[in-house]
């Protein structure tokens, strides 16, 4: 909810975050946030995420790309500096998820104050991608992983509203690499990735 946290102006390449729509505070999540200045109906655009295209292998030892959102097979978005999603933190239990065409979408009502959360897992297809995660969720998994990774109740959950491209890569990542995240079952992140 909406704080008496200062909100932040970010301006990256001449370009200012929208803050008629969102403000950036402190998040109890993990540094800051990004949370609504107004209410977002279950089903609604948010906002959409712009950036430049880049391809690169999966590599249990890859650093590169710790903001990246996952599009297809060794593909990835690199979001603009100054793009809402760049505040967007990972949450087990997300009000929004990256939808078709790059936006945003609201997953259930979000009023005004509240912070704007995407589950990571639905944003990578990598195989060797984990994050440990303290969101503090009832359903916090603790750490998290690629989307061919997630648990299968929650992916068919989120299946009707990704991109055809992405769920492609994670089925082709799943059949390539099916244990690449689960070595060892530890609650071990990769030190490159984002966090």
């Amino acid at each position: 909810m909406l704080t008496e946290s200062p909100s932040y102006i970010f301006f990256v390449e001449n370009k200012a975050l929208p803050l008629t729509e969102f403000s950036v505070q402190v998040s109890p999540i993990h540094g800051v946030g990004l949370y609504s200045k107004h209410a977002f109906s279950e089903g609604e655009d948010i906002y959409k995420i712009e950036g430049s295209r880049v391809t690169a292998d999966y590599d249990a030892n890859f650093c590169e790309g710790p903001n990246w959102i996952g599009l297809g097979w060794h593909e990835w978005l690199i979001p603009e500096h100054a793009n809402p999603i760049m505040f967007t933190n990972h949450a087990c239990l997300p009000n929004a998820i990256i939808s078709d065409g790059l936006t945003v979408i609201a997953l259930r009502d979000i009023n005004i104050g509240d912070e704007i959360v995407v589950d990571y897992s639905t944003t990578e297809v990598d195989p060797f991608w984990r994050m440990l995660c303290s969101c503090r969720a009832a359903t916090c998994r603790k750490q998290i992983q690629a989307f061919s990774h997630f648990p299968h109740e929650m992916r068919r959950l989120y299946e009707r509203l990704l991109n055809r491209e992405f769920l492609a890569a994670a089925r082709r990542a799943n059949a390539i690499y099916p244990s690449a995240g689960l070595r060892d079952n530890a609650l071990t992140v990769h030190p490159c990735r984002r966090n």
